[in-house]
């Protein structure tokens, strides 16, 4: 999200973010948090791309990694279950890149895993999950991991509330997600401090703030 306090149509709500009254930027980066790319978030106009046959999500996904260098393939995605879906999937396998992300019920296309708020009525660590060829599906889909390696994870049973040694998927405790969560935290400390009236000075100033923050990623 771009930061901007004034009154503009465009701009979008999203509760519960630290800010929510902003324009939302869609953004790829690197496990480390550099900025490769970003789209804006343009309603309808968003999915007017080579790939909008196949809906909003998938569409911002190929049109970023179409940008991306093709001598340094294949690539490991890993993407938000906003963008996420079986057929995004499929296609990054066609490619010969690995994918993976979390994914809505409303997206498994029918497969036999039990539903997230059927699994969250058991035991503490419980999961369901199916495989296919090239395709492991639980909360999230990936053709990229496994289900093991398994770990061991010290968390609070939500039954008597003591700690206990649980299960847990190596992918759930990579960190390969957080890369945007890292370009935004360090963007908060380097915010520009001018404001602008006009609502152009926001996206300009946003540039300023990404670009010092890759030459600071890339100079480590």
């Amino acid at each position: 999200m771009v930061w901007y306090y004034g009154r503009r149509s465009t701009k979008q709500h999203i509760q519960g973010k630290p800010i929510r009254f902003n324009y939302k930027l869609w953004p790829a980066t690197t496990r480390n948090g550099y900025l490769i790319s970003c789209e804006p978030y343009q309603r309808v106009k968003s999915a007017q791309s080579p790939y909008q046959e196949y809906g909003l999500g998938t569409a911002v996904v190929l049109l970023m990694k179409s940008c991306l260098p093709v001598q340094l393939a294949p690539y490991n995605f890993y993407f938000h279950n906003l963008f996420n879906s079986l057929t995004l999937v499929n296609i990054v396998d066609e490619h010969g890149n690995g994918a993976t992300g979390t994914i809505r019920n409303n997206r498994l296309a029918k497969c036999s895993v039990t539903e997230a708020k059927l699994l969250k009525t058991g035991a503490r660590g419980a999961f369901s999950f199916t495989t296919d060829t090239n395709l492991l599906i639980v909360t999230f889909a990936t053709n990229c991991h496994n289900i093991t390696p398994m770990q061991k994870v010290d968390r609070v049973a939500s039954v008597n509330n003591k700690r206990t040694n649980l299960s847990k998927l190596f992918i759930v405790l990579s960190d390969v997600q957080s890369g945007i969560d890292r370009f935004d935290k360090n963007l908060n400390s380097m915010r520009v401090e001018l404001r602008g009236k006009k609502w152009r000075f926001a996206l300009f100033a946003f540039g300023l703030e990404a670009t010092c923050h890759n030459a600071i990623i890339k100079t480590i």
